[in-house]
């Protein structure tokens, strides 16, 4: 919540009344963090004071309380990424991580059908975890390639020792109860022993043995549609036909890149300029679909402002104001090139809009387009955002208060790009 306090002689000034009517519709700026966190590859999961965190990356992290933490992000094949971060209050910080490979890409293309671990896999590219694999034919026909264990050479080494060493402790041991007249133990310490290690070797290959099969039930290979190197060409070509004026071709380049390559940070930026270029082309739904994934599912720090923004827009020209203002509200700025004003003013559009379908008061609507006008006195749309509250004003019945806007409009307007809305504004008023 918001107060203001003015220390004055009578009425309360202009200016502390449009502070607290931004306060009234603007949520305040909360203490809290918010954290976007974005992989290459994408898909990546995220950990935050060892406490798992939403989805899987790009992802945005709200309401994270200031301080000290420790994020984790970490995925299969690849090597863990630790970041430890301080946040201020307020801030919005985003932490952008490329992970380190643990893993390859191999293809089999010459094959009808081949086991990879005793199981079916199709001719094509397959993500496989670094190591050892083994390659043979199954029959003479089928090829098999399997993961070798690790530790396997230790498996191999004990499975020769163990029976060597069980044979030769227990013809000792044989040879000792032959000889034994019964004055004494009936093993010497140095067979004693000799069994303790052979049973303690015996431990350590059935652990082993146990280790392997759950390495071999954990193994997976991540099947391929298209070789990850061909997503950063994709999108590139994808741009030149854009620029040659080739819609067609980009778009469809732009969705094999989607479909293809959804873990690369270029399909994210694939989908942003496919919703772009769907609204440009006049595909309203396709852009709002395109634009509603991008800032749901696959968000950039560089694009997602400007997609929420878009998607605002196309709200508020669909009629749905809420939808509108729910978008500006997820805004996080972190783009500096943003147009604070144009958001702005968008919120004032769909606060008008509210405010004539009956849905929302006039008042806070008159107070939000003074506030404009406070905020931004030497912007270009000065004289619309004037002849707008000027409007509302009138709709309002408040035409005094009308007239004395519509008396700060230079003397111009009257034959200017506002001139039809004025002349109306004029009728209404008898004037």
């Amino acid at each position: 919540m918001t107060l203001v306090a003015w220390h004055g002689t009578g009425r309360l000034p202009a200016l502390a009344a449009i502070i607290l009517a931004f306060a009234a519709v603007v949520p305040a700026r909360s203490q809290s963090t918010v954290l976007f966190v974005v992989s290459d590859p994408l898909g990546a999961r995220i950990e935050i004071d060892n406490a798992r965190v939403g989805n899987r990356t790009p992802f945005i992290v709200r309401d994270l309380p200031p301080g000290i933490h420790r994020v984790l992000v970490h995925r299969d094949g690849y090597a863990t990424m630790e970041s430890r971060i301080e946040l201020a209050p307020g801030e919005r910080r985003v932490l952008d991580v490329a992970l380190s490979a643990r893993s390859f890409v191999a293809g089999v293309f010459d094959e009808h059908g081949w086991l990879l671990h005793e199981r079916e896999a199709g001719a094509g590219l397959l993500r496989l975890p670094d190591g050892a694999y083994l390659a043979d034919r199954v029959d003479g026909t089928r090829l098999q390639v399997r993961p070798r264990y690790g530790l396997q050479r230790f498996i191999d080494a004990l499975n020769l020792v163990i029976p060597v060493l069980t044979g030769f402790t227990g013809a000792l041991s044989l040879r000792e109860a032959a000889g034994n007249d019964g004055s004494g133990p009936a093993l010497s310490p140095f067979v004693v022993t000799a069994w303790v290690l052979d049973a303690a070797l015996l431990g350590a290959d059935v652990a082993l043995h146990l280790d392997r099969q759950r390495f071999l039930d954990s193994f997976a290979a991540e099947p391929l549609a298209e070789d990850p190197s061909l997503a950063r060409p994709l999108f590139d070509q994808a741009e030149q036909e854009l620029a040659a004026g080739r819609f067609d071709a980009a778009i469809g380049l732009f969705t094999r890149l989607v479909e293809k390559h959804p873990d690369s940070p270029h399909a994210c930026r694939a989908l942003y300029t496919r919703g772009r270029l769907s609204l440009m082309l006049g595909q309203r739904d396709a852009a709002m679909a395109d634009l509603r994934r991008f800032v749901d599912e696959l968000p950039l720090p560089s694009l997602y402002d400007r997609a929420q923004l878009q998607l605002a827009g196309l709200h508020l020209e669909g009629g749905d104001t809420a939808a509108c203002l729910a978008s500006l509200d997820a805004m996080l700025f972190i783009d500096a090139a943003v147009d604070r004003e144009e958001v702005d003013w968008l919120r004032g559009q769909a606060m008008l809009q509210s405010t004539r379908s009956g849905t929302g008061g006039a008042e806070t609507t008159v107070a939000w387009l003074r506030g404009l006008l406070e905020r931004y006195p030497a912007s270009a749309s000065l004289d619309d955002y004037r002849l707008t509250l000027a409007e509302v004003l009138a709709e309002a019945g408040r035409t005094a208060e009308c007239i004395v806007v519509m008396e700060l409009l230079p003397a111009d307007a009257e034959h200017g790009p506002l001139a039809d809305r004025l002349r109306r504004l004029r009728e209404r008023l008898g004037r």
